[in-house]
């Protein structure tokens, strides 16, 4: 009966085995795929915030010919008189 249940256990672990490196190929794949997604949408934007950056409509309404446009948080920040609270 030993010899049974230590082929059994083996037969089991070696089924994990298998499974568990065909489990970390898919996520490996899956985990590549969406690298290569977001890679190629980075570039997009990039490239959108570049054509942004240089259009002179946009420049002009901003009050900036010339340089990049600011926008953001940051920008209206700066622009906010400082408190005069202790």
């Amino acid at each position: 009966m030993v010899p049974v249940t230590a082929a059994t256990a083996y037969g089991w672990s070696a089924v994990a085995h298998t499974t568990q490196r065909q489990v970390r190929s898919e996520l490996e794949l899956a985990r590549a795929s969406a690298q290569v997604a977001f890679d190629d949408r980075l570039r997009r934007a990039r490239d959108a915030v570049a054509a942004l950056a240089r259009d002179p409509d946009l420049l002009r309404a901003h009050g900036r010919r010339g340089t990049p446009a600011r926008c953001g948080p940051c920008s209206a920040a700066r622009a906010r008189p400082t408190s005069s609270w202790p």
